[in-house]
């Protein structure tokens, strides 16, 4: 098996052993917890990304600041269509966590 096939393994019996019974509850309450417990983990990833990320010295590299932004990629042509992919990702990350 390749890589990629074991991925997709792993993702399948993930879905059905986790998501499959938690979408099939009758009474949402009972994800409270499920929630809470995926909230917190958010938190914990965005923590160890934000202290893990060697942006000061990657920085520092380039320049500084202002040069960075000066290069950036951002090209007026594609903001608006980045802008709707955002939106939309903002828009489901919101309505998973109503529980």
């Amino acid at each position: 098996l390749d890589r990629t096939s074991v991925g997709r393994w792993g993702l399948v019996i993930s879905s059905l052993v986790i998501i499959l019974p938690l979408s099939m509850q009758r009474d949402m309450a009972n994800l409270s917890k499920t929630s809470t417990l995926s909230v917190i983990f958010d938190i914990l990833m965005v923590l160890i990304i934000a202290v893990s990320s060697p942006i000061k010295e990657s920085l520092e590299q380039n320049g500084g600041i202002i040069e960075v932004m000066q290069e950036s990629t951002i090209h007026i042509s594609t903001v608006f269509i980045g802008l709707g992919v955002l939106s939309f990702a903002f828009v489901c990350q919101d309505s998973s966590f109503i529980i």
